[in-house]
């Protein structure tokens, strides 16, 4: 089956954008679904400066499509494989059902990395009082680095990163930042919760309301694909998250009466503390 995110709290689009025109053949992309027909879906790539691309009916999922719209909704985020890119003709093809689940969940933790080193920075540049070379700057850090994840490893691990344009003052100036964020640690718990509702007057509304009605109770819900989604939620404990957690299953089954509601843990931390102890 294939994958795919939808949080209501948080995969914000990043202010910044990979200094290419086209992902690569094979390259997993954030896309977010912008028009959907009766024989495909267009998608915007948000990290490839909203170009676009078409997802055809069969790379939607791997079983029968009686309805596009049970599985794509339009707004919506999800981590789709490039299948075909052609410079010369301005196109791509990009397929969901070639996304597993684990390679969908790397790509949202990467794009989070991503986005939280991103703001991290721009925190910086800000007390730095360069806020108006931010841009100059952001092109610096992936013309040099690649990518945030990169630059952060760099200037994390190595007291004077060499062959950059972006001012030292300022890297000494993150570092101190992310010091300070190790201190103010989050602890976070994760379930894969699945469910089927065939409520047929109600349909995709009910299911929005019980997902919103999770999100109420101070929890992240991810999309993984029907009938997949995760709960997160985080606290200054574990047992402070797991309360959170358990509050939004507990939201869902409630909206959804008479629902069986299959609740499974996790085994994951939060993304914001992995990003400053992994790297």
């Amino acid at each position: 089956m294939a994958h795919g995110p939808e949080n209501a709290s948080s995969l914000l689009q990043n202010d910044y954008m990979i200094a290419k025109n086209f992902p690569k053949n094979g390259s997993l992309v954030i896309a977010q679904i912008d028009k959907i027909e009766r024989y495909g879906a267009y998608l915007k790539l948000i990290e490839y400066g909203n170009v676009e691309a078409f997802m055809p009916l069969r790379e939607v999922s791997t079983g029968w499509i009686k309805n596009i719209h049970e599985f794509l909704h339009k707004g919506r985020k999800i981590v789709c494989r490039v299948t075909d890119v052609n410079e010369q003709k301005n196109t791509i093809d990009i397929s969901l059902k070639k996304v597993t689940q684990k390679e969908s969940k790397e790509k949202i933790k990467e794009y989070n990395l991503e986005n939280r080193i991103s703001s991290l920075m721009n925190i910086a540049i800000k007390k730095a009082g360069l806020s108006h070379q931010r841009q100059t700057i952001q092109k610096n850090i992936l013309a040099d680095f690649g990518t945030y994840t990169k630059f952060h490893a760099e200037a994390v691990q190595s007291q004077s990163p060499k062959n950059t344009n972006v001012p030292e003052e300022l890297i000494k100036l993150y570092r101190s930042i992310i010091e300070s964020s190790k201190k103010q640690k989050k602890y976070a718990v994760s379930y894969t919760v699945s469910f089927t509702y065939t409520d047929t007057m109600s349909g995709i509304d009910g299911i929005k309301s019980a997902l919103g009605a999770a999100a109420s109770k101070g929890v992240s819900v991810h999309y993984l694909g029907a009938p997949h989604y995760i709960i997160e939620a985080s606290g200054k404990d574990y047992p402070e998250a797991e309360k959170k957690a358990k509050a939004g299953i507990e939201a869902i089954q409630n909206r959804l009466q008479g629902v069986e509601i299959e609740a499974k843990k996790n085994k994951s931390k939060d993304d914001k503390t992995d990003i400053m102890e992994s790297l």
